[in-house]
């Protein structure tokens, strides 16, 4: 588990938080202004100072509901 200070709007001082919900807020986070390629997602979730690997962003995503789609060659994440 992991604790987080509480800056964020649904953040709560005090409380530890599984590394899948962290995930779900960096995917909230993420994809909340619109559809976001993939590859990006797995490439800043690797590389913020959790280091998310590519099994808990797709843990993450199936608990949100996120839907992929694909656009040529590219698949892209985004919230229902």
């Amino acid at each position: 588990m992991y604790y987080r200070e509480g800056d964020k709007k649904t953040w709560e001082p005090s409380r530890l938080y599984t590394k899948l919900e962290l995930a779900e807020e960096f995917l909230l986070d993420v994809l909340g202004k619109g559809a976001v390629p993939v590859k990006e997602i797995y490439k800043e979730g690797a590389s913020c100072y959790l280091e998310f690997p590519e099994r808990t962003l797709d843990r993450a995503k199936k608990a949100l509901g996120v839907v992929s789609k694909k656009d040529g060659k590219t698949w892209f994440w985004e919230l229902p």
